[in-house]
């Protein structure tokens, strides 16, 4: 199962629960009844996995744990923020990993493939997570933007 990272926790509270709070929630949310999120929940649930799987340990830590289920909606979400150079790069990724295949829900079926990878294929995958490694603060700044915008976190 993904390990979920909190955010920490703003000190300067104006409303009862802090950011911390709301995404705890909006996890177990995502978790438990993904397609419960609403539209805004969901940007921030698929867009902040993908955030912290690529910032601990690569793009590829998305598919071998449970965040890529998602990746479809997470690609879409992250379009919605106006980031299509970072969906496109997703679904590249998708296409090599996956060579051409449909991501599979399951990431017992994602690590099969990922265990078969070969080194032109695994230097393929590396040159498009440097690529997004440059763009995922960018995108965390307008997940941001967007949340304080949605009031799903105080500004």
């Amino acid at each position: 199962m993904f390990d979920f990272f909190k955010r920490k926790k703003n000190e300067n509270k104006s409303s009862g629960l802090e950011p911390v709070d709301n995404w705890s929630n909006v996890v177990l949310k995502g978790v438990k009844r993904y397609d419960s999120l609403t539209p805004s929940e969901r940007i921030w649930f698929n867009t902040r996995v993908l955030i912290d799987s690529t910032n601990d340990g690569g793009l590829i830590s998305y598919y071998y744990n449970s965040g890529a289920e998602n990746v479809y909606d997470a690609i879409e979400d992250i379009k919605s923020l106006g980031f299509d150079s970072i969906a496109n790069l997703i679904k590249k990724y998708n296409e090599i990993l996956f060579k051409g295949n449909i991501v599979p829900k399951d990431f017992e079926k994602r690590n099969k493939f990922i265990e078969k990878l070969d080194e032109q294929t695994d230097n393929s995958l590396q040159d498009i997570e440097s690529d997004l490694t440059d763009l995922v603060d960018d995108l965390e700044k307008q997940l941001e933007r967007f949340l304080k915008k949605e009031k799903l976190i105080d500004e």
